[in-house]
């Protein structure tokens, strides 16, 4: 029987969500037994880690802090307490801890997104980063990337081979999920034609023009923003612009929430209006949901999960529309991509639904799990 440890980031959040699939994938097959591990436990997160290890517990002490060498200590002990097969971890950091953890397991490390977007912790975490992918990360067994644009990322700052594997996404619990019934409020917001938003409210997530834009549709539409700032709180800062723009009564931001796709069932388009993505979940699942999308032009990924690969190109000035929604310019000169935005959303919203021609079965578990446990046909 292989034994195969999983070692995620945190118990809630993006990466643990997409770390929680690959455990739940793994734990259909036979004769393959999986150990979840955490570096750091926060209270609640995916059921796949209730009972797992954990390296820093959170959840006595939201400040508790321990060094990088005890926990690469504790998860040293953790591994020849558990003597893994495979060790897979699913972000630099802890992909960091699985290399300097030693061992014959084979190790597999997740890249998710290009190592570009470490500059938006500070300058000085992408000068790190960038020294673990040429000493460090290059010693994985196996590199995986979930988009194109994070491949060809990741092996020119490794110098390694690296497969695209892209995450796992459980369809039949986002399904269920989304046929959760709105509250009474809820439902008054989604009463008119509505443009939804799902992810952190960063700049570099294009908050603030996808605001702008809003403010120059011509229609009786509402704004839907799902997610929060670095602190778990709305920034003033958006608040204030979409006051200033004469939106605020029609812009609703309804924090982080633990079940978005009640939201993504009930919305007229989903817009994703970033600067920079590997591959964007929140397209992909609402994708599912039968829902179109308005993006920008952030990543080779967003043209992959739109399935318009071949049409890729890095620098588009007009906007791209196919089956599945719109991918615009991601350019800010002159206020393009605001403008094209506004089109974008003034022209989805006057749409009636139809059912999309979406290939879930490239993000399904039963496709993509052999990466995973390394089946005898994908070493």
């Amino acid at each position: 029987m292989k034994r195969i440890i999983v070692l995620s980031p945190s118990n809630i959040g993006t990466i643990a969500s997409c770390t929680a699939n690959i455990i739940r994938s793994i734990q259909t097959e036979s004769n393959v037994e999986v150990f979840p591990i955490v570096m750091y436990k926060e209270n609640g997160g995916f059921d796949e880690f209730i009972n797992c290890r954990y390296l820093v517990d959170h959840t006595i002490s939201a400040s508790a802090k321990v060094s990088f060498w005890q926990k690469l200590k504790l998860f040293k002990s953790f591994k020849k307490e558990i003597r893994p097969d495979i060790t897979i971890s699913t972000l630099i950091s802890v992909s960091t801890i699985n290399v300097l953890s030693g061992g014959k397991d084979k190790k597999i490390g997740v890249f998710h997104s290009p190592l570009e977007q470490t500059k938006n912790v500070s300058y000085l975490n992408y000068i790190l980063c960038s020294l673990s992918y040429r000493f460090l990360l290059n010693k994985l067994d196996y590199l995986y990337a979930v988009s194109e644009t994070t491949k060809n990322d990741t092996e020119k700052h490794t110098g390694r081979d690296v497969r695209v594997v892209y995450n796992i996404h459980d369809f039949e619990n986002i399904k269920r999920k989304s046929l959760t019934e709105l509250s009474e409020q809820e439902s008054l917001l989604f009463a008119k034609p509505t443009v939804l938003y799902v992810g952190h409210l960063y700049d570099s997530k294009g908050v603030r023009r996808l605001i702008e834009a809003f403010a120059k549709i011509k229609t009786d539409a509402n704004l839907i923003m799902v997610g929060a700032g670095v602190d778990g709180s709305i920034p003033t800062a958006y608040l204030e612009l979409a006051q200033s723009l004469d939106v605020g009564d029609n812009t609703f931001f309804l924090g982080y929430q633990a079940n978005p796709y009640k939201y993504m069932h009930n919305c007229t388009v989903f817009c994703l209006p970033s600067y920079s993505e590997g591959l964007p979940g929140v397209m992909i699942e609402a994708l599912s949901l039968n829902k179109k999308i308005i993006t920008t032009n952030s990543s080779l990924g967003v043209w992959e999960i739109m399935q318009c690969y071949e049409d890729y190109h890095d620098g588009i000035n007009l906007p791209y529309e196919n089956e599945l929604g719109i991918i615009i310019s991601n350019n800010d000169t002159n206020n393009e991509c605001v403008f094209q935005l506004a089109n974008a959303m003034q022209k989805l919203l006057k749409e009636f639904e139809t059912t999309l021609p979406f290939d879930k079965s490239r993000f399904e578990g039963k496709s993509l799990v052999k990466y995973f446990i390394l089946d005898n046909n994908e070493k």
